[in-house]
């Protein structure tokens, strides 16, 4: 007699564990520092450009979304790295307009 072994396992995942990286991506166009999780292809949350996201456009890398916030958050209370908010832009562009 043969026995079939019905396995609710699936292989292909099995000792596979998927560990999110939390990135802080400055944005090439406008300087917006944000939060990133996506490893090819980033949004801009302030302009809505998107850019290929490269090993040099990363600002800082954790496994640990704590400690990325922390690092975003140091950076926009300095203003480092030319940081512009969002509003700072709009409110320049309506000044310069006659």
């Amino acid at each position: 007699m043969f026995h079939i072994i019905i396995s609710l396992e699936r292989p292909w995942r099995r000792g596979r564990v998927l560990k999110r990286s939390f990135k802080v991506v400055r944005c090439p166009r406008c300087g917006f520092l944000q939060l990133a999780t996506a490893s090819r292809i980033v949004k801009c949350f302030s302009c809505g450009h998107s850019w290929q996201l490269d090993p040099g456009s990363i600002l800082f890398s954790s496994l640990d979304s704590r400690e990325a916030r922390e690092f975003l958050a140091k950076l926009k209370r300095r203003g480092g790295l030319g940081f512009r908010k969002a509003s700072e832009k709009a409110w320049r562009k309506s000044a310069s307009s006659p």
